[in-house]
């Protein structure tokens, strides 16, 4: 059945198209008409120009406005006629083209296609689907779009005209959507409207930069134009660039020019409804509040006290209200804490729990990754991390921590300019730091163990000061309970008494006693942990080992 229905649908697409050649008027009255009018569930002349497109299509000719045209013998009013018909069909979805305007202008290429689905149903004898035309009606659409064309002049399946003929017509079609209204009154360009939205396309799919050469090479056909528009943008003159809607990304390589969305763009979108979270978990290192496990810390009252504060003043509610009051006096909103002191008393770890306790997520820049072996790349890494930290803090509810752990480097006294290129260079990261933090209106925690370098120019950037001492016999004696809890409060008075050791430290002696165990295959014994205590204490009597242990001497 379904075989003799195809190849009486193709019988009466032959029958018709035979019969309209050379008529003066779309108007044919015939039984193969009203069949495939009936099959296609379109009007009598809607089907007469779907029954010709399919069959030019079908001998391999493009179909173009002019083809349609010959065909007929139209007189010169009639032809608006077609292309009343062709409005109707591209509305229902039966063939797909760029636009009616496009298909004036042209008379060159294959502008007007059938549906693929249509054409697989008429082929294998099959009822005709029910098509809707598409809609857009949000930013997301709109993006989709956007991607669809970028992959068809990618694929090369149009041309430039009938690609920035496209944009136009979106233009026009959603010009009532918000990133739309921003870029006409803006009055940018149809190619870097089309660049403009397609970043945020792939920033949503987690793309944090485009390269320029890349996508100037899928647009253009003329290697001059994209040369061009690469010069625009190097240059910092291109639109988009100048209206702060993309910046250059820096990138060691410098055979590639990469571009992002800006702070303000990322606004925008966000104005439109679109919620970006950039990838950023691999390059800044986001630690989570989720993934934190909560531990607990023992600390000197003095500390505990800061401590205690901090953690109140960054719940939620009580740094909405701070930030709030430092606005309406004119103070800075942000929130800048130094945490400096002994090794191993807890500073970063304190920086965890507090985002653990407060819901935040922790943006951690160990300053060693700054130490770049290319001169200038150390400055841009510290310019990005705050640039990225901006981007999270529009993206997220609740504020993140940017966290500087180890910053002795960075906040040390600054020695005399002209020293050398290395110096000169950390110099320049100090100054960006002190300018950063002089706007900055997050959370920024730094932690140092060498407070007496700290450089003055920093004491007014950081609000709160928080020293870490190390902790004292009855600290120690809380820290060694919780973490080794079948010692004897006996032992534990011995080991406090012959070794002052930090948390940090005593956190080692704890990991050497399970490495022990799990080699050994016993228990760990009190000789063995004071063996331990004197390696971490580095005392004389066993100085030597610095460290190093072999357990089958123990």
């Amino acid at each position: 059945m379904e075989q003799i229905s195809r190849v009486k649908t193709f019988e009466c697409i032959n029958e018709v198209y035979s019969s309209s050649k050379g008529l003066s008027s779309l108007e044919l009255s015939s039984y193969e008409l009203s069949f495939l009018s009936h099959y296609f569930g379109l009007s009598p002349k809607e089907a007469l120009i779907l029954a010709v497109i399919i069959l030019i299509s079908l001998d391999g000719d493009d179909v173009t406005l002019s083809g349609i045209v010959k065909h007929f013998k139209l007189e010169d009013l009639k032809k608006f006629e077609i292309l009343e018909e062709l409005e109707s069909l591209i509305a229902k979805g039966m063939i797909e083209t760029l636009s009616i305007g496009n298909i004036i202008a042209n008379n060159k290429g294959s502008f007007i296609k059938i549906n693929s689905v249509l054409m697989d149903a008429i082929l294998r004898g099959k009822p005709i689907p029910s098509f809707a035309a598409k809609c857009i009606t949000d930013s997301i659409g709109l993006l989709g779009e956007i991607r669809e064309l970028m992959e068809k002049r990618t694929k090369r399946k149009i041309t430039l005209e009938q690609f920035v003929e496209r944009i136009q017509e979106l233009r026009i079609t959603c010009q009532s959507l918000f990133l739309i209204k921003h870029l006409e009154a803006l009055n940018i360009k149809v190619i870097n409207a089309f660049i403009f939205l397609y970043i945020i396309w792939d920033t949503l799919s987690g793309v944090d930069a485009v390269d320029v050469g890349y996508i100037t090479e899928e647009i253009f056909d003329d290697s001059s134009e994209r040369i061009r528009y690469m010069q625009s943008i190097n240059s910092k003159e291109n639109e988009l660039i100048r209206h702060d809607l993309v910046k250059i990304v820096d990138n060691q390589f410098y055979d590639i020019v990469e571009i992002s969305l800006t702070d303000k763009s990322l606004m925008l979108a966000q104005e439109a409804g679109l919620k970006i979270l950039r990838r950023k978990k691999k390059s800044l290192n986001i630690i989570e509040a989720n993934e934190i496990s909560t531990k607990k810390l023992f600390f000197n009252a003095k500390e505990n006290v800061q401590i205690s504060l901090l953690a109140e003043l960054l719940s939620k509610s009580s740094f909405e209200k701070i930030q709030e009051r430092m606005a309406s006096k004119g103070h800075p909103k942000g929130l800048t804490v130094l945490f400096h002191g002994f090794p191993g008393t807890g500073k970063t770890e304190s920086v965890l729990q507090i985002a653990k306790q407060t819901n935040r997520d922790v943006i951690k820049l160990d300053i060693s990754q700054t130490k770049s072996a290319w001169y200038g790349q150390s400055e841009m890494i510290i310019k990005r991390v705050f640039d990225d930290y901006r981007s999270l803090v529009n993206n997220s509810d609740v504020t993140p921590i940017l966290l500087f752990n180890e910053a002795d480097a960075i906040i040390s006294k600054r020695v005399d300019v002209g020293t050398s290129s290395i110096t000169n260079t950390e110099n320049t990261v100090q100054n960006i730091l002190l300018e950063e933090l002089e706007k900055f209106e997050g959370i920024f925690i730094a932690t140092t163990n060498l407070y007496q370098n700290f450089d003055t120019a920093f004491e007014r950037r950081f609000l709160f000061k928080v020293e870490f001492c190390k902790p004292k016999k009855e600290v120690q004696f809380e820290i060694w309970k919780e973490m080794f809890p079948i010692l004897t409060d006996f032992e534990i008075d011995e080991l406090t008494k012959q070794y002052d050791l930090s948390g940090g430290q005593i956190n080692n002696v704890i990991r050497k006693c399970e490495m022990f165990e799990i080699v050994k295959g016993q228990t760990t014994t009190f000789k063995v942990i004071e063996e331990f205590c004197e390696i971490e204490h580095l005392g004389v009597r066993n100085r030597q080992k610095l460290g190093f242990f072999t357990f089958d001497k123990m």
